[in-house]
């Protein structure tokens, strides 16, 4: 088995041994095919390798693979007209890593408005206007 991330462009390569012809000759296609659903990305094909890019497949099959999905991956090249299927195999798709977060409340701050607190530490009373400012600060402040 074989496994996809839905949320990454990926690229796949195959080796092979082209006999009888030219890569020029071979055409080849990547198609995964879970339930009705089957998507198909075509190869490059060179004397040694087929090579086959598959693009995020979350915005190509507009799933959100919230639980992975199984199928059937399969290589299919025409090779001068003649169908065959080189590799055939499982394929898991799934997200690379996933995270939900959900709001369950928001708690309030006991005040928003700014708070001063004062406090006379010591006052002489060597005049009259320094016990008037005392009375005054005593009456704010309490």
């Amino acid at each position: 088995m074989i496994e996809l991330l839905a949320d990454k462009e990926q690229q796949l390569e195959f080796e092979v041994q082209i006999e009888g012809t030219s890569p020029d000759n071979v055409d080849a296609t990547f198609k995964i095919k879970f339930g009705k659903l089957e998507v198909g990305f075509p190869a490059e094909v060179t004397e040694n390798s087929i090579t086959v890019t598959i693009p995020k497949l979350r915005s190509v099959l507009r799933s959100e693979f919230k639980k992975p999905v199984t199928g059937v991956a399969v290589l299919e090249t025409v090779i001068e007209g003649c169908y065959k299927v080189p590799w055939r195999d499982k394929v898991q798709i799934k997200r690379e890593v996933q995270i939900e977060a959900k709001l369950s409340g928001a708690k309030k701050s006991k005040s928003s408005k700014p708070t001063i607190k004062a406090k006379i530490k010591t006052l002489s009373e060597s005049n009259s206007k320094t016990k008037q400012i005392q009375d005054i600060l005593e009456k704010v402040l309490d």
